[in-house]
């Protein structure tokens, strides 16, 4: 179904000026095309263009025909496909890495907490290396802390 609407949008490309527009309809479905819909959340797509002195050059040596012009279009296109797939697979990458982490993060706090809860002290060690018991309010607020960092990584 996406090659169906890529190569509608390069038939309607090759007429067209530059400007691509990317929505998501209610159903799901992914649209380009080279006016944004009436309403709802619009991505506009940048075509990377040739400089001008390549334009003036390529002007200067030979004047493009239409269909070399049409070819020309459709491949600006289809490099702005490509690099808006790499964006949203990178983003993909991202957020599944970040998902990861948070994972990792919240059985990390989950443990602390229960060592805290089931411990009777809570202690700190010295630079000589002793164990220096700490006072029962310092263990209620390391439960507090390990509960906040149980809530902010595991959404509970």
């Amino acid at each position: 179904m996406r090659i169906v609407w890529i190569m509608m949008l390069l038939a309607i490309y090759s007429q067209a000026s530059a400007e691509i527009y990317k929505w998501v309809d209610q159903q799901g479905v992914t649209h380009y095309s080279e006016k944004p819909p009436a309403n709802g959340k619009v991505k506009k797509i940048q075509l990377k263009s040739e400089s001008a002195a390549d334009m003036t050059e390529k002007s200067a040596v030979e004047k493009p025909t239409n269909n070399r012009s049409r070819l020309e279009k459709q491949q600006k296109l289809l490099r702005a496909l490509s690099d808006d797939r790499q964006q949203e697979k990178e983003q993909r990458q991202k957020a599944e890495r970040m998902a990861k982490q948070r994972i990792r993060n919240c059985a990390m706090s989950k443990d602390n907490l229960r060592r805290y809860e089931s411990s009777s002290a809570v202690y700190k060690v010295d630079d000589q290396g002793k164990r220096i018991m700490l006072p029962s309010s310092e263990r209620d607020k390391s439960i507090q802390r390990a509960r906040a960092e149980v809530n902010k990584w595991c959404g509970n």
